[in-house]
């Protein structure tokens, strides 16, 4: 049977959680069990235990000039010994269906075999991701520094302008979404770092030493400096949109919402 958990049987994934994702950190798990989890849906298949499992994580997220919440979809995991009995043909239908509402959905595949899997549901890659170069920036006059939380201010205000103006769909840089964001880097040793010039912020990457999770960079960088941030893409995000009439009247009259791009880089 497959049906949504209530708020109090959340922590019944658990046992499937830790069996299938068996890389992640304990602080990870975590953070995951004690802040996203509560937030979330959880849609599951049932015989005899949880069989399979769908998180849906609500996310800020701006189209146009307006905010709405869409979900993001992790988590997505299947009890090794009942694969390929067409359990997480059940759950993702009914995730689908609970999700009519919304927008759009997204979700990051795992591999590009899983991506195969994920466009026969509707879905198809929205956004690459981008690694920054080692040698960083080319321009002398560029600084980096690690962040704290005492720059959430600065990095608000600098996300929501550059992320407005290049694209059309983006998770909210409000305040509360680098809150967030310092909550789950600090979970797993991550970091934020900040690109400045003049004293004044032109960018900052999101990530760890070998992974970037976010990079937003103003464009002026590009064209007047000459910034070398930019290293190999490859394809990353993948959505489905679920509801097209929500989805028009979100963008309304924007006409500068078409030729923009879409910026929804986020791990949990």
């Amino acid at each position: 049977m497959v049906r949504l958990l209530k708020c109090d049987e959340k922590m019944n994934i658990k046992s499937l959680y830790e069996k299938v994702f068996v890389e992640d950190e304990e602080t990870y798990r975590q953070y995951f069990y004690d802040k996203v989890l509560p937030v979330s849906d959880v849609m599951v298949y049932e015989d005899n235990g949880i069989k399979g499992m769908i998180t849906m994580i609500p996310k800020k997220v701006t189209i146009g000039n307006n905010e709405t919440i869409c979900r993001y979809i992790y988590g997505v995991a299947t009890e090794p010994l009942c694969r390929r009995q067409g359990i997480m043909d059940k759950i993702m239908k009914s995730c689908l269906s609970y999700l009519e509402d919304d927008c759009f959905t997204y979700l990051i595949p795992s591999s590009p075999e899983n991506a195969k899997i994920y466009e026969k549901y509707g879905f198809s890659y929205v956004m690459d991701k981008t690694e920054p170069k080692a040698s960083g920036v080319a321009d002398k006059d560029i600084s980096v520094r690690k962040a704290d939380r005492t720059d959430i201010d600065l990095l608000s205000a600098f996300g929501e302008k550059c992320a407005s103006r290049r694209y059309g769909i983006y998770l909210t840089k409000n305040e509360a979404y680098f809150e967030e964001t310092f909550e789950k880097l600090e979970a797993e040793n991550g970091y934020i770092e900040i690109y400045e010039k003049n004293s004044e912020i032109i960018g900052y990457r999101t990530g760890f030493d070998d992974e970037t999770v976010e990079l937003l960079m103003d464009d002026a960088v590009y064209k007047e400096e000459g910034c070398k941030i930019h290293n190999d893409k490859k394809p990353y995000i993948m959505a489905r949109i679920l509801n097209a009439e929500k989805m028009a009247t979100m963008v309304g009259q924007n006409e500068d919402f078409f030729g923009k791009g879409v910026f929804i880089n986020d791990y949990i």
